[in-house]
């Protein structure tokens, strides 16, 4: 590992330290949480920006305006539509869109603050198609053959874009070696986290077994990827991240069995 295990895991908790205190706000907090850090998409963010050599003060900011990005666009996903709402519910609703608003207007501020302004472009032509995906999700519910077949393609823009819009402009010696790992890394995270919501609440089986097999399929692939990195300094950490994926669906697998 280039890193070592304790700077890494530190620099790691500071990150996160940093996002919960840039998304914490007394009011809103009463009414409405910000959804949890994906803590895969943040190491796999470190990692890219340690591998395009970026310094340590700049990977803080950039790590931490891209997390409040991904919290305003979850924030925003969360709001649901239901015209019998009360006026709690309504206040909640009220309160969902004003913190994803809040939380995006502090990944502006930063990265304008930064300079970046390239970079703003950049990301608004990611958040633009992870929105499109979003809406054509909504659109395709109710007719069940071609939400299935395109789902896993809708997921995957949602959950990855602003990732891989980011490896872009670091540069195609960044996105053509970061692009897939993010997708498939990303996109399996994002499934297992649906097996879970979904076991919740008694869904289909079968619908529950196609996620978790995609999943497996995908980290797989990302594993066999990722054995060609074994040369490159951050090839551990990213492998156990992918193991401890692997991890997790295969015991949520043999809870289900049971």
């Amino acid at each position: 590992m280039t890193v070592c295990a304790s700077i890494y895991m530190k620099e790691m908790d500071d990150i996160v330290d940093l996002v919960k205190k840039n998304t914490n706000h007394p009011f809103v907090n009463q009414y409405v949480l910000p959804p949890p850090i994906s803590t895969t998409a943040l190491h796999l963010l470190y990692l890219m920006l340690t591998h395009a050599g970026i310094t340590d003060e700049k990977k803080k900011q950039f790590c931490l305006s891209i997390m409040l990005m991904q919290t305003g666009l979850e924030t925003h996903e969360s709001v649901t539509i239901n015209k019998n709402n009360t006026n709690q519910q309504s206040l909640n609703r009220q309160l969902s869109v004003l913190a994803g608003d809040y939380y995006s207007s502090r990944y502006y501020h930063i990265l304008a603050q930064m300079g970046e302004i390239s970079l703003i472009q950049q990301l608004s032509l990611g958040i633009s198609k992870i929105n499109e995906a979003k809406m054509n999700m909504y659109l395709q519910k109710n007719d069940q053959t071609s939400y299935t077949e395109g789902l896993f393609q809708h997921i995957e823009i949602i959950c990855s874009e602003l990732y891989v819009r980011f490896s872009q402009w670091l540069g195609l010696h960044i996105s053509n070696k970061w692009t897939s790992i993010l997708r498939r890394i990303l996109l399996a995270e994002r499934l297992i986290d649906m097996i879970q919501q979904n076991e919740s609440t008694n869904a289909d089986y079968e619908l529950v077994s196609r996620y978790r097999h995609k999943a497996n399929y995908l980290l797989t692939i990302a594993r066999n990827d990722i054995n060609k990195w074994r040369a490159e300094a951050h090839y551990h950490e990213i492998l156990q991240i992918i193991d401890r994926l692997l991890e997790v669906n295969y015991t949520k697998s043999l809870v289900k069995e049971m």
